[in-house]
């Protein structure tokens, strides 16, 4: 896997791994990004200080996703709902919420049965 030697993180690579792991990567895959050991990762940031730091991220992340969700649903139009691209739309509106959702701690399950729904009422229109 080729990781570098038990040094102490940087404070660059702190902040990648922060930001890394806020957008859901595990301890593990911060590592593999960073050629550092999974364990070095999880100390790191397992700090109270970072825990808080990553959670402000979670947010920040969370909130992009959502208003990119927000975006994408309110530029469907009655002329999209009959375009055939429709599909690609939902999708992508439905990973934004549901990756929102998950930053945020929620459950999706509710979320992709609404999603659901409303595809079933597009298609019913088409």
């Amino acid at each position: 896997m080729g990781r570098k030697n038990k040094k102490s993180l940087t404070v660059q690579e702190v902040e990648k791994a922060k930001v890394l792991f806020a957008s859901g990567l595990t301890y593990h895959a911060v590592g593999v990004e960073l050629r550092r050991d999974p364990k070095t990762i999880k100390r790191v940031l397992s700090t109270p200080e970072v825990v808080a730091e990553v959670q402000e991220l979670k947010a920040e992340i969370a909130n992009l996703y959502e208003d990119l969700s927000k975006k994408i649903l309110v530029s469907i139009s009655d002329e999209d709902i009959k375009k055939a691209n429709l599909r690609d739309r939902l999708i992508s509106a439905g990973i934004a919420t549901d990756k929102s959702q998950l930053l945020k701690g929620g459950s999706t399950q509710n979320i992709l049965i609404g999603l659901r729904m409303f595809m079933l009422k597009a298609l019913e229109n088409i």
